[in-house]
């Protein structure tokens, strides 16, 4: 297995997305407007030092904290110290000109390559790990979901 570090604006997109979620969490208690993602009970609880002043989640913070877990993946395999991000913030924009369908799998994507990176032993014990692994599934479940609904698929019914 090798490492990489990942493009600032790929771990950025990552990073906005989780905002997301948690701030509907945080705020209604479910993740109203985010149709058919589900995450693990300790998904937040991974994030909790991530929050602004008002208590909200941040995601730049969140950024800074991925990619601090992608560095240390890299850095215990190669052992060479990672500089610093010295791009600023940039937001993700939902769905582009893309359908939601096409956005999700892209976001898929993007996670499932980032939760590679940042799987090394160094991580085994982060709560980071299990969190992106965590939305790499929800992830998946939701794009089936939506295949499905477009399918027209009956339940159990090939």
């Amino acid at each position: 297995m090798s490492v990489i570090m990942a493009e600032d604006n790929t771990i950025q997109t990552i990073a906005a997305y989780i905002a997301k979620i948690l701030n509907s969490l945080h705020k209604s208690g479910t993740l109203s407007g985010i149709r058919s993602i589900s995450v693990d009970a300790d998904f937040e609880k991974a994030f909790s030092d991530c929050k602004d002043h008002l208590g909200d989640y941040d995601a730049n913070s969140i950024f800074l904290a991925l990619r601090k877990l992608n560095a240390n993946a890299y850095c215990s395999r190669y052992g060479e110290e990672v500089e610093d991000p010295v791009d600023q913030f940039v937001p993700y924009e939902d769905y582009r000109e893309e359908t939601r369908h096409e956005w999700m799998v892209r976001l898929y994507n993007i996670v499932r390559f980032f939760v590679y990176q940042c799987d090394e032993s160094a991580n085994d014990y982060n709560p980071l790990v299990k969190a992106l692994y965590s939305l790499k599934d929800g992830l998946a479940n939701s794009i089936a979901h939506d295949a499905t609904v477009a399918m027209n698929l009956q339940w159990g019914r090939f």
